[in-house]
């Protein structure tokens, strides 16, 4: 676990609109080569039809402690040094409560907002947040039967440090049990990031129960291709994970010679599911390049033949 959600939290005050956030003071080292987990247990109590709040993953922060101290300008709650901070927003109002995504500021100004349930007051909901390298999905689950769920796509490359918090807007009342931060149970990798025909694709896989307790589950694997087909690869039957259960290997998946074999962007996605609740327990994306040199040879080969037929039939004219 990378943080429990004790220790030194800062409160921001960020406008005049009822609004305030409440940072993790540190700065977190991440790998989203692996699929990460900021999961929080939190309620709320809307006291407006407009009430909402946010959880926040602030995207790079720097290190200078200024930044730490006064993190929020005060203009609409606008992130100072141009930070990135990925929230995701419950309430009643289907507008601020749904929205999710990117931006510069904690209240997602620019995010278009999408109709979205929201929690009973007072209602534990627990919202787990994975993140990638190639965006985050987030389950929500509260104690009353509330239920979300959503996938945000984002380039997360590059990010190596994050900051994690959650705010209050229009007179919400938040409380939070604990935030926890922790590399998810499953990873996948690929061994390059660019193949050709006949290669072989090395996919990588890595299970570990970080759940700490034998748990059921179910594994699957699909491959996402670049017209936007979906192959189920493998499905397990549902078996039950002991407590300090690790599996990590290599599995070949060899590129066969061939035209039917399109050029293009793919995607390996593993998922662990709970069988009985299809709750996700753990997902990661492995993406990879396949350069189609055959295809680009047949096209040019035709493109070829078709001038030089026009170009016959052109001097025959002549």
């Amino acid at each position: 676990m990378l943080k429990d959600g004790e220790g030194d939290i800062i409160g921001v005050e960020i406008s005049g609109w009822y609004e305030s956030i409440a940072l993790l003071k540190r700065r977190i080292a991440v790998n989203l080569t692996k699929s990460l987990i900021v999961e929080y247990k939190i309620r709320f109590y809307f006291r407006e039809s407009e009430s909402h709040a946010t959880v926040n993953i602030f995207l790079d922060p720097p290190a200078n402690e200024s930044w730490w101290n006064d993190p929020i300008g005060g203009y609409t709650g606008k992130i100072n040094d141009d930070v990135l901070n990925f929230l995701h927003s419950f309430g009643r109002d289907s507008c601020y409560g749904g929205k999710v995504g990117v931006a510069d500021n904690v209240e997602g100004s620019g995010i278009p907002c999408k109709s979205a349930p929201y929690p009973r007051d007072g209602e534990w909901v627990t919202v787990k947040v994975m993140m990638n390298e190639g965006g985050f999905h987030v389950i929500s689950k509260g104690d009353k039967g509330y239920s979300r769920e959503e996938f945000y796509s984002y380039d997360l490359r590059g990010v190596r440090y994050i900051g994690v918090g959650f705010g209050d807007q229009r007179r919400t009342r938040v409380e939070v049990d604990y935030i926890k931060i922790y590399y998810g149970p499953l990873s996948i990798w690929t061994d390059k990031s660019e193949y050709e025909l006949g290669d072989v694709v090395k996919l990588g896989l890595e299970i570990n129960n970080t759940f700490g307790l034998p748990i059921m589950t179910q594994f699957s694997l699909k491959l996402e291709q670049p017209g936007g087909d979906i192959d189920t690869i493998y499905e397990s039957s549902p078996f039950l994970m002991p407590a300090g259960f690790h599996f990590k290997k290599n599995v070949p998946f060899p590129i066969p010679v061939s035209w039917f074999i399109e050029g293009g962007n793919y995607t390996f996605v593993a998922t662990l599911m709970a069988p009985t609740t299809n709750e996700t327990l753990g997902e990661d994306a492995a993406k990879f390049h396949i350069s189609d040199e055959m295809r680009a040879a047949k096209e040019f080969q035709s493109l070829d033949e078709a001038l030089g037929e026009a170009a016959a039939r052109q001097a025959g004219r002549a």
